[in-house]
């Protein structure tokens, strides 16, 4: 669980992770200050099985400096990532554009349900989003639904066979 802002950079929105100790002031301290999404999936471009798990969509605390300089209404939440689909799955703790939930106590209720599914055995990644999308949108209230962009080539056990 960690917090992640979109913030437009050369035409397009771009999604940024925020580390723990970030002294964002302004948008333009994204690039100084936190990682770039596009980034992350650049280093791990020529694995043949990409797995990045996000549970990091919140409100985006500069969404009135967006708007000012866009003169657009930002959106909530993460972009969608544009990466090569084949090899990858991505998911999300909550659809594109949404804001997901903290949850009550030390875990979000998508960081709960990953947790509590992710290591079953013989279960296949795409089966395991899934029951994590229904622990989610139950414990939510039907509030927050995960997403997923899936390009995986085959079958793959984070749990083992």
């Amino acid at each position: 669980s960690g917090h992640a802002v979109q913030i437009p950079r050369g035409g397009a929105m771009e999604n940024y992770l925020l580390p723990v100790d970030a002294q964002l002031s302004d948008i333009r301290d994204a690039e100084d200050e936190a990682i770039g999404l596009g980034r992350v999936m650049e280093r791990v471009g020529r694995a043949k099985t990409r797995i990045v798990v996000l549970d990091a969509c919140r409100d985006n605390p500069f969404a009135a400096q967006i708007a000012s300089a866009t003169r657009s209404t930002p959106a909530r939440g993460l972009a969608r990532l544009a990466v090569p689909n084949h090899g990858s799955l991505v998911v999300y703790s909550t659809a594109p554009q949404d804001v997901a939930g903290d949850g009550d106590g030390d875990l979000s209720p998508f960081t709960r349900a990953f947790v509590e599914t992710v290591a079953t055995k013989g279960l296949d990644a795409r089966l395991m989003i899934g029951r994590v999308r229904s622990k989610v949108f139950e414990a939510t209230g039907g509030r927050q639904t995960p997403y997923s962009d899936d390009g995986l080539l085959q079958e793959v056990y984070l749990g083992g066979q």
